[in-house]
């Protein structure tokens, strides 16, 4: 109702701001009269054709020079921004790496100035191991004493590991304070370039801060040092590696094969650790031993211990975990499983245990119940149990159920049960028949996935917002397959970014073969504001500009009016307003100075005087409008303008140069003073020949404005449209009072608190219940029954809930209690919102001082305590 951006208008955006760069800027000006556009998107410098950047600017030399500059120097200095400069230039040689690496001091800011620069078969990587190999190797008292010194040398790396420093002494006064930062980081680039025993050996005489910065906090080690760690390290340093939350479920499957419990501790508790892996770490409990510490977090009543962590224990066989699983609530099979596997580990004396604990027995099905307590009276209970249940061990079982399920609630519960996990089979499952996109999204991070399969699970996660064969079906077709089989769907720019973000499709496949062309653009001028946009997409689109659009506006014209409903390509769509539009008229001969034009109306020999639209476009370095008024000051200049028209004496001159009437013209509806089109803007652009595309705007009628909340997605977008309405006079504060749900006052959405319709509103309700409900305490306390059992049902998406009014009424119809009313008339200029019987006298309310009780009704000052902040028991 109030949205004025139609798909149509948004395309011709979004290929304007595409091909327009391509375009000389000799010729914008005559684009931009024939397209009616004083708003084109200009062209980027050295974006346009033959544009481009060169490497130094007026004989200043290139970032990378000036970093060698500066290192030649006998001491250098000031080295952390040419660095960085010359990084944001481009990759660093491997020449420059390595004289950073001899010449930058102190020691300690080297990883901030090579960053990722350092390649593993360069010149540089190759002394770091030259380094660490000749001067600290395996001696784990010369890696203490590189860390102690590191924070205090002010030389070069090379010269401080020649001095070999020893260890510093402990302080007597208390523990060594921390070094910085930069310390462990410059341990980290020498270690990622030693041997792996090496790398043991420096971990084990380090301190505990400074293995725990290394390996658990901070940007993610670097992959021989994972290596080192996970095959070679101790204890202490694959528990830190093992707390870092960005390590992948592979590394962590290597640190769970050290058959540690303070280490699997670890890997339980991290983010990234897959259901799968904690059911491998639950399932050999009779191997290595829980961890004590998580074992007391994971049975506490009291821990905040997120339910990822709780379901893994389903089949653990260990009758504490498994009641706690079970209090998480899981389906009847699972249920079923999980006491064949406490029967299997611990005996059937664990299970009757199990069927008698208090905490468990109310989250286990009767018919389970059932089925055990008769199955422990069989010799064979067991094993009858076993077959009647599902086939949890069989791994065949989750790649079918996999195939068929389209699910979200039943799709958590196949992967958070004890299915088990053969995924060489799941993956060849799901390259012959898709899985849906949430599956692969879960199997993605899988500690068992190769590379392989990994990508393909990456394309049925990254085509899920492109749909195909239903809204839960798989698709794991290539880029460049789907683009030339499929025409893209109004989720193109999504999935472009997606796609072009992992490296998996070239912004220039966007131009051709990528269809239709209006949804094409789209995708491309979100990559564009994102930064995605290749040279190569740009070279197609300034070449499709030069050899079809160029020197041509009628062309131009044409390939707006054709692309709504055009339906190949983004370069067919530019080739073929090309033939569609007329031939260039030759240029006509500029008129001589002292003549007047035939239809003037100036004497012959005169000159005709200006107006004042001519002048404004005569006069050098007039300011050009946007292409539509955007943020607060612009948006406001239609409103400003209309109040002084209105408050000029007379009648107000009226604009008629063509860029402002244009720029007014395409104001949002939201702008309008009052909801409308001021009708002064109506005759100036009416006499200057100028109409909006999508026409002027009149206020919506009332009962179109109350319907609109319903029409909304959510209650978020609804309130943004009764602002709007409520601002412009369409609505008035009683009008949302009978039309709106309660609970969306109670708790209003988040971006409900900067607008001014909730307050009206609120203050409606205020009067409506001080004339209503006076100061009777039995009639406030039902009504916040009523409206406590109504937030029980709240929603914050269309549709409704009962009103204020309604549940007032609900309120006293359940009760039986009397209407009651105050003496003083509820004032509104609309009909009463409900019927009442005539005022009856009643004694004036109490008034207490304001503050003095959380329970007043009423105080002296007349403020009337709201029946919602009262969330006491009904009644």
């Amino acid at each position: 109702m109030w949205c004025t951006v139609t798909g149509d208008e948004r395309a011709q955006r979004d290929v304007l701001s595409l091909l327009v760069p391509g375009v000389p800027a000799g010729e914008l000006p005559r684009l931009r009269e024939r397209l009616g556009g004083e708003g084109l998107p200009r062209p980027a410098a050295g974006s346009g054709p033959g544009g481009g950047g060169c490497g130094t600017d007026g004989g200043a030399p290139s970032p990378a020079g000036a970093l060698r500059a500066a290192l030649a120097a006998p001491r250098p200095s000031g080295l952390g921004p040419l660095a960085a400069a010359a990084r944001k230039a481009g990759p660093l040689d491997d020449d420059l790496v390595l004289a950073l690496l001899e010449r930058a001091r102190p020691a300690r800011t080297l990883p901030a100035l090579l960053g990722e620069e350092v390649r593993p078969d360069g010149l540089t990587a190759a002394r770091l191991r030259e380094l660490a190999a000749r001067h600290p190797g395996a001696d784990p008292a010369r890696w203490r004493g590189l860390h102690d010194a590191l924070a205090t040398h002010r030389g070069t790396l090379p010269e401080l590991l020649a001095a070999e420093p020893e260890a510093a002494p402990e302080p007597a006064d208390g523990p060594a304070p921390l070094p910085p930062r930069s310390v462990p980081a410059t341990l980290a680039l020498l270690l990622e370039h030693t041997a792996p025993e090496q790398t043991a050996a420096a971990l084990r005489a380090l301190p505990d801060a400074a293995v725990r910065e290394l390996l658990a906090g901070g940007s993610l080690p670097g992959p021989a040092l994972t290596a080192a760690v996970a095959g070679h390290g101790d204890s202490r340093s694959r528990t830190a590696l093992a707390a870092h939350p960005r390590l992948d479920a592979r590394v962590l499957k290597q640190l769970v094969a050290a058959d540690d419990p303070a280490v699997n501790a670890a890997v339980y508790r991290n983010p990234r650790c897959t259901p799968s892996l904690r059911r491998a770490i639950a399932h050999r409990l009779d191997r290595v031993p829980l961890d004590e510490g998580l074992r007391a977090e994971l049975l506490s009543p009291g821990a905040d211990v997120p339910a990822t962590w709780h379901t893994p224990l389903l089949a653990c066989g260990d009758p504490g975990l498994v009641a706690r699983a079970l209090r998480r609530g899981v389906r009847r099979a699972a249920q079923r499983h999980a006491l064949v596997r406490v029967w299997e580990s611990r005996g059937p004396d664990a299970v009757r245990r199990l069927l008698s604990d208090a905490s468990a027995r109310p989250h286990l099905h009767a018919q389970v119940r059932a089925e055990a307590e008769a199955a422990l009276e069989e010799p064979d209970g067991a094993a009858r149990l076993r077959a009647d249940g599902e086939p949890y061990d069989d791994p065949a079982a989750l790649p079918r159920l996999l195939r068929t399920v389209r699910g979200t609630s039943t799709l958590r519960d196949l992967l958070n049960e004890p299915y088990a996990h053969d995924f060489p089979a799941l993956a060849a499952a799901h390259r012959q028949s898709p899985f849906m996109p949430k599956a692969a999204e879960e199997l993605l991070r899988h500690e068992d996935a190769t590379d392989a399969d990994r990508a393909d699970l990456l394309l049925n996660v990254l085509n899920a917002p492109w749909r195909t064969g239903g809204r839960y079906g798989g698709n794991t077709a290539p880029p460049a397959r789907r683009l030339a089989d499929e025409p893209l769907d109004d989720a193109a720019p999504e999935w472009a970014e997606g796609m072009v973000r992992a490296g998996l499709l070239d912004p220039a496949a966007l131009v051709h073969p990528a269809r239709p062309a209006a949804r094409a653009a789209g995708a491309l001028a979100a990559l564009a504001e994102r930064g995605l946009l290749t040279d190569d997409a740009r070279r197609a689109l300034h070449s499709a500009v030069r050899d079809h659009l160029a020197g041509r506006p009628d062309a131009w014209a044409a390939l707006l009016r054709m692309l709504p409903g055009f339906t190949g390509s983004l370069a067919e769509l530019v080739a073929a307003a090309g033939q569609a539009a007329a031939p260039t008229p030759p240029a006509a001969p500029p008129a001589a100075p002292d003549s007047a034009a035939p239809d003037s109306g100036a004497p012959a020999g005169r000159p005709r005087r200006p107006g004042p639209a001519a002048v404004r476009a005569q006069t050098p370095g007039t300011p050009e409008f946007p292409g539509e008024p955007r943020g607060e000051r612009q948006r406001a200049a239609l409103g400003a303008l209309d109040l002084l028209i209105r408050l000029a004496p007379g009648d107000a001159p009226l604009p008629d140069d063509p860029g402002s009437l244009r720029y007014l013209a395409r104001h949002h509806p939201a702008d309008n003073p009052g909801g409308e089109s001021p009708a002064w803007l109506v005759k100036a652009c009416e006499a200057a020949g100028i109409a909006p595309e999508d026409g002027w705007h009149t206020p919506p009628p009332r009962a179109q404005a109350l319907a609109e909340p319903a029409r909304a997605r959510d209650a978020g977008a609804a309130g943004h449209t009764l602002e709007t309405a409520y601002l412009h006079g369409v609505l008035r504060a009683d009008d949302l009072l009978r039309t709106l749900p309660a609970p969306w006052l109670v708790r209003r959405p988040h971006d409900w608190y900067r607008l001014a319709f909730p307050v009206a509103w609120e203050n409606a309700l205020a009067a409506f219940l001080d004339h209503e409900l006076g100061d009777d305490p039995d009639a406030w306390l039902y009504l916040a029954a009523a409206a406590r059992e109504e937030m029980r049902t709240e929603t914050r998406r269309p549709p409704h809930g009962a009103t204020w009014p309604e549940l007032l009424e609900r309120s006293r119809t359940r009760t039986g209690a009397p209407r009651r009313r105050t003496g003083r008339p509820w004032r509104t200029t609309r009909p009463s919102i409900t019927a009442r019987p005539p005022a009856t006298p009643r004694p004036p309310p109490p008034t207490r001082p304001c503050g003095s009780s959380p329970t007043a009704t009423t105080c002296g000052c007349g403020h009337w305590a709201p029946c919602w902040a009262w969330r006491g028991p009904a009644p």
